[in-house]
């Protein structure tokens, strides 16, 4: 058998360029996509990593080949996202304790462009995102400024602690700003989304946890070498925070 290289920076570039197109067709009065799609686009020079993907076998990878067959939005974008989840390191997001088994095995990342991607970028991380049903990954803040968009499946986001969730359906996108407080959850079926983080792309995630005395706590997860993120410590959510993210 002939094995074919697999040509990570085009891959890479035709992926940023889909996206960034995609974005850039739905900016409307969001002038906030702007710096999306400014930062794809920086991906067309975007040095190649050398390092070939590796075969990744995990539970949550059985999801992917069907969703890869119901991708739904721009026919450049989901070409562009079917040829890049069969080229990228998949991985799963968090490691170590401080998760519910069912949230840490049922979310999967593959970098596109990142420390971990086809290509290299310090400025921004961007990919796939794969998420088995039933996953619920709870209240969050990152300083990354970031967008899902929704590729297959339905992903209800809920921004604020004490706001009602909404549905991100297949085609669509939503955009969590920098230190928003928000949350994922997955129903029945798994999801696939694309996505990208521009700004503070590795400040820690603070997952927010209730203690029994009711206060908001908030777990620290740092991004690790290999793009996935391990728990550090855990500090109390300061009030005004709490206040301001209702």
């Amino acid at each position: 058998m002939v094995v074919v290289p697999v040509d990570g920076r085009a891959i890479a570039r035709d992926f940023s360029a889909a996206f960034a197109d995609a974005l850039a067709a739905r900016r409307g009065a969001d002038t906030m996509l702007d710096s999306f799609v400014a930062r794809l686009r920086e991906l067309a020079e975007a040095p190649a990593h050398l390092k070939p993907a590796e075969p990744f076998v995990h539970p949550t990878m059985a999801h992917l080949s069907g969703r890869l067959a119901s991708l739904r939005g721009p026919a450049p974008l989901t070409e562009a996202a079917r040829r890049a989840a069969h080229a990228v390191h998949w991985y799963q997001i968090y490691q170590g304790e401080g998760f519910s088994r069912t949230l840490s095995q049922g979310m999967l990342a593959g970098q596109v462009a990142g420390q971990a991607g086809l290509v290299s970028s310090e400025l921004c991380r961007t990919g796939l995102f794969l998420l088995a049903p039933g996953v619920h990954y709870p209240l969050h803040t990152h300083g990354a400024d970031e967008i899902y968009f929704c590729v297959s499946g339905h992903l209800h986001l809920q921004y604020g602690h004490a706001s009602s969730p909404f549905t991100l359906a297949p085609g669509e996108h939503a955009r969590s700003p920098s230190n928003r407080v928000h949350s994922l959850t997955v129903g029945d079926e798994p999801v696939l989304l694309l996505y990208i983080w521009i700004g503070d792309v590795d400040s820690p995630n603070l997952a927010w946890e209730k203690a029994p005395d009711g206060r908001w706590m908030q777990a620290h997860w740092v991004r690790q070498p290999d793009a996935s993120w391990k728990r550090v410590e855990l500090t109390p959510v300061p009030p005004e925070v709490v206040a301001a993210e209702a």
